[in-house]
Protein backbone atom coordinates (compact mmCIF):
# COMPACT_ATOMS: atom_id res chain seq x y z
CA UNK A 1 0.00 0.00 0.00
CA UNK A 2 1.13 3.30 -0.44
CA UNK A 3 1.65 6.40 1.77
CA UNK A 4 -1.75 7.68 0.71
CA UNK A 5 -3.54 4.92 0.60
CA UNK A 6 -2.55 3.87 4.42
CA UNK A 7 -3.29 7.60 5.10
CA UNK A 8 -6.90 6.88 3.84
CA UNK A 9 -7.29 3.44 6.14
CA UNK A 10 -6.66 5.52 9.17
CA UNK A 11 -8.08 8.84 8.42
CA UNK A 12 -5.02 10.56 9.43
CA UNK A 13 -2.79 13.08 7.25
CA UNK A 14 0.63 13.00 5.70
CA UNK A 15 2.02 14.55 8.21
CA UNK A 16 0.95 11.67 10.96
CA UNK A 17 2.54 9.13 9.17
CA UNK A 18 5.74 10.92 8.55
CA UNK A 19 5.97 10.86 12.25
CA UNK A 20 5.26 7.72 12.81
CA UNK A 21 7.74 6.52 10.06
CA UNK A 22 10.35 8.89 11.59
CA UNK A 23 9.48 7.60 15.16
CA UNK A 24 10.05 3.97 13.86
CA UNK A 25 6.11 2.57 14.77
CA UNK A 26 5.72 1.37 11.60
CA UNK A 27 8.32 -0.21 8.84
CA UNK A 28 8.17 1.06 5.16
CA UNK A 29 10.10 1.27 2.18
CA UNK A 30 10.54 3.49 -0.98
CA UNK A 31 10.07 3.17 -4.29
CA UNK A 32 11.95 3.56 -7.03
CA UNK A 33 13.87 6.93 -7.11
CA UNK A 34 14.75 6.62 -3.25
CA UNK A 35 16.05 9.43 -1.87
CA UNK A 36 13.78 12.56 -1.44
CA UNK A 37 11.16 12.44 -4.31
CA UNK A 38 10.83 8.20 -3.95
CA UNK A 39 7.48 6.66 -2.76
CA UNK A 40 6.82 5.35 0.32
CA UNK A 41 4.81 1.52 0.58
CA UNK A 42 4.07 -0.72 3.66
CA UNK A 43 3.42 -4.00 3.27
CA UNK A 44 0.18 -5.25 4.91
CA UNK A 45 1.91 -7.16 7.33
CA UNK A 46 3.23 -3.71 8.39
CA UNK A 47 -0.04 -2.12 8.48
CA UNK A 48 -1.33 -5.13 10.20
CA UNK A 49 1.24 -5.47 13.02
CA UNK A 50 0.85 -1.71 13.62
CA UNK A 51 -2.87 -1.34 13.93
CA UNK A 52 -1.85 -4.62 16.58
CA UNK A 53 0.01 -2.94 18.64
CA UNK A 54 -0.93 0.75 18.77
CA UNK A 55 -4.86 2.07 19.12
CA UNK A 56 -5.35 5.46 16.63
CA UNK A 57 -7.33 7.83 18.03
CA UNK A 58 -9.06 9.61 15.29
CA UNK A 59 -8.62 13.48 15.11
CA UNK A 60 -6.70 12.97 18.64
CA UNK A 61 -3.82 11.95 16.60
CA UNK A 62 -2.49 10.08 19.99
CA UNK A 63 -1.49 6.46 19.69
CA UNK A 64 -1.83 3.75 22.87
CA UNK A 65 -0.54 0.49 23.25
CA UNK A 66 -3.18 -1.93 23.46
CA UNK A 67 -2.21 -4.72 25.87
CA UNK A 68 -4.63 -7.78 25.19
CA UNK A 69 -4.26 -11.56 26.87
CA UNK A 70 -4.54 -14.62 24.08
CA UNK A 71 -6.05 -17.19 25.41
CA UNK A 72 -4.24 -20.19 25.96
CA UNK A 73 -3.49 -22.32 22.46
CA UNK A 74 -4.19 -18.93 20.39
CA UNK A 75 -1.62 -17.50 18.88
Amino acid sequence: YNDQEFQQMLGVTDKTTYRWRKNELIAYFKGAGGGKGGKIWYTGQAIIDFYRTYRVAKRLKLLKPIFKEIPKGHV
